[in-house]
């Protein structure tokens, strides 16, 4: 016997053929007059807050594997590399970006309605953003300082392998 799958009905859709999909164009901040109240939307706004805060710790966690790559990294410098150009222009102004960057702060929102914290969660994604984007480039520069003043690097002659 020989079985076959066949789609599903469609379902019947308001005019058009398309389902109608309603926009709600009221304020969701009970601070502020007339303001929603329709469960489907406040459904929608702690969706999107919970999906904001588990994007924000995924980037949270790749912030502090960076920061700590970079802590390495600074501490392997100062070890093994010559640190007369470590103070140059480039290396300055990274570091100045990169702790302007990390030293940065969102502004807390006082009401704790469901839509301002999807508004503060908003807030604290893009600052985590910014500071994984100033850290990646912190980390980038440290890197290309690295491989250009490692001691053994410019010690040694040009054409000579380390065996």
């Amino acid at each position: 016997m020989e079985f076959t799958i066949k789609p599903a009905k469609k379902k019947k859709r308001s005019k058009g053929g398309q389902a109608a999909k309603i926009v709600c164009e009221l304020a969701h901040c009970h601070r502020m007059p007339d303001h929603c109240t329709r469960p489907e939307c406040l459904q929608r706004i702690d969706d999107n807050t919970q999906s904001l805060e588990n994007e924000k710790l995924a980037l949270a966690i790749s912030l502090d594997s960076r920061i700590s790559e970079t802590k390495r990294l600074v501490a392997e410098i100062q070890k093994e590399c010559n640190l007369e150009a470590l103070n140059d222009d480039d290396m300055r102004s990274s570091f100045e970006a990169f702790k302007t960057g990390i030293d940065a702060r969102t502004t807390h929102v006082a009401c704790k309605c469901m839509d301002c914290k999807q508004k503060q969660a908003d807030l604290e994604l893009a600052l985590v953003a910014e500071r994984l984007a100033v850290t990646q480039d912190w980390l980038a520069a440290l890197r290309g300082y690295r491989s250009n003043h490692d001691l053994e690097a410019v010690q040694r002659p040009s054409g000579q392998s380390t065996k």
